[in-house]
């Protein structure tokens, strides 16, 4: 077996171990690596990887010319079905500011010529990768790099077996799913098998009962969510220790060459993870005081439709929900078509608590028949108290799914699939006043539906500790505590699906 890694940040340790576990199966095995730091201090020196180094490739960009003609030739050869710009705009450190994980910041570090140059790179350095490797298949995961865009693309237009690492949101159930975007084919058929008529498998029937007795009984651990702080206070001691720290850390990389993942310095990035973030969460609820909901009986007695913010910069946008990345104006457009009896209230997603700007918040307070809930106030508590949920995707719309509250979704989800009673998925938001009062008055509760659902899920999925065990995220709600066996059997279990994917082939 031949095969490529494609990896981001600290992906790359676990795809790291995963090789190691398939090794005497494969002949000849590339990385696709990103963020040279990270890279560096975890680097495993094994002769037989071959690399693909990003911050190699962005290098180059001073170097070369714009071939314009080249530029079309690979649009037409690999891009027939869309504009080469969803490529970038899904990778935040070229289409957004350097600071834009910490703080609003839209101005792109990169201009326009630069941004086709380094398409024209990546194509061609990718290109010649692959041909170099001659993968039989290529695991990816994170979708959150122009690297990650171009492998699938190129991989799909080459006829080249791909699978990206993908959560399903069901406690820790993981799949291996051959796009990047949200479309779960094998999945979906499997559902589609079931939904008319297909029995479930007896011991897979098993799973599924477990899993709806745990949902049943009100419990939906998904390891993905993002815990809301505890704390905002807007300076601490151990602030001014850790400022003294990430300065003198910059001064001693102002001799380091920086790659484009390494572009903002430590100290300011500190700031406004911290300081700033915390005066600005002080500042949110002093805006939206005269328009906000602090009590859920505030909203049970409403009729309020609820809009929960997505965090900023997200796949859940960039990606998923590509043509409603302004969310102000997603909003606006909603509350112009809202019944009048209706009222949008609007909830900030844990993640993004101070990280948007005082006119953000103010130009969504122009909208008269919009009211914010308290970002103290439980998001699921919100969404049962609320007559109805639109989320462009995510999680949150599952939730509202798994409280059997009626959902519009306008982006790509997994949970589109259920039928439209459950969920109603529209292209578009031109008809969504008449969609509003059609879902609220036509929502039903279909356990027959849902079971399937949840049976389709299970046989294509395995579980995974994978955002708190094997890339050790911090400030989540679900999932499991790090250790060592914990973390080597998530590897087994890892490249055991990988391997089994490749064999069926």
């Amino acid at each position: 077996m031949n095969v490529i890694f494609v990896t981001m940040g600290v992906v790359y340790s676990p795809f790291i171990d995963v090789y190691k576990k398939l090794a005497p199966k494969i002949s000849n095995v590339g990385f696709y690596v990103s963020d040279k730091f990270y890279f560096e201090k975890n680097f495993i020196n094994d002769c037989s990887i071959k690399y693909l180094k990003e911050w190699e490739l962005t290098e180059q960009l001073d170097n070369i010319k714009i071939d314009r003609k080249l530029i079309e030739e690979y649009e037409n050869r690999y891009f027939s079905d869309e504009s080469i710009w969803n490529s970038m705009s899904n990778d935040r450190r070229i289409f957004l500011g350097k600071y834009a994980k910490v703080t609003q910041n839209y101005k792109s570090e990169y201009s326009y010529d630069e941004m086709l140059r380094l398409f024209q790179v990546f194509v061609l350095n990718i290109e010649l990768f692959i041909k170099k490797i001659d993968p039989d298949i290529i695991v990816g995961m994170g979708q959150g790099t122009i690297g990650d865009y171009l492998f699938y693309k190129i991989a799909k237009a080459k006829n080249i077996k791909y699978v990206a690492l993908k959560s399903v949101k069901n406690a820790n159930y993981q799949t291996l799913t051959d796009t990047i975007g949200e479309e779960h084919h094998a999945i979906r058929k499997t559902f589609d098998e079931y939904f008319i008529g297909k029995k479930i498998e007896p011991q897979l029937q098993v799973k599924v009962d477990e899993h709806m007795q745990l949902i049943g009984n009100g419990i939906t651990p998904y390891e993905g969510n993002v815990a809301i702080p505890k704390s905002y206070k807007i300076f601490e001691l151990k602030d001014l220790k850790n400022y003294f720290k990430y300065v003198v850390k910059d001064i001693i990389f102002t001799v380091k060459k920086r790659d484009h993942h390494s572009k903002s310095l430590f100290s300011v990035t500190y700031f406004y993870n911290n300081t700033y973030k915390n005066y600005r969460a002080r500042q949110l609820r002093n805006i939206t005081r005269s328009r906000t909901i602090y009590k859920l009986d505030q909203i049970k007695h409403g009729d309020y439709i609820f809009f929960p913010l997505h965090a900023e910069p997200e796949i859940s946008l960039t990606n998923y929900s590509k043509f409603y990345q302004n969310q102000i104006e997603v909003i606006r457009n909603i509350c112009l078509q809202l019944p009048s009896k209706y009222k949008l209230i609007v909830k900030e997603h844990p993640r993004n608590i101070g990280r948007r700007s005082a006119g953000y918040y103010e130009k969504i307070l122009e909208i008269p028949n919009v009211d914010f809930a308290d970002f103290e106030l439980p998001s699921l508590a919100v969404l049962r108290s609320s007559k109805l949920v639109i989320v462009l995707s995510g999680n949150i719309g599952y939730e509202a799914v798994l409280s059997k509250v009626p959902v519009i979704t306008l982006g790509s989800t997994m949970y589109n699939m259920l039928p439209k009673y459950m969920v109603n998925h529209l292209d578009g938001i031109k008809n969504i006043y008449m969609e509003i009062n059609h879902t609220i008055e036509n929502y039903r509760w279909d356990s027959y539906a849902f079971e399937k659902y949840i049976a389709a899920i299970i046989q294509h999925s395995f579980q995974l500790d994978l955002y708190t065990v094997l890339l050790q995220k911090e400030g989540r709600e679900g999932g499991s505590v790090f250790d060592r066996l914990k973390y080597e059997n998530n590897i087994d279990m890892l490249s055991k699906n990988i391997s089994d994917i490749w064999l069926r082939e």
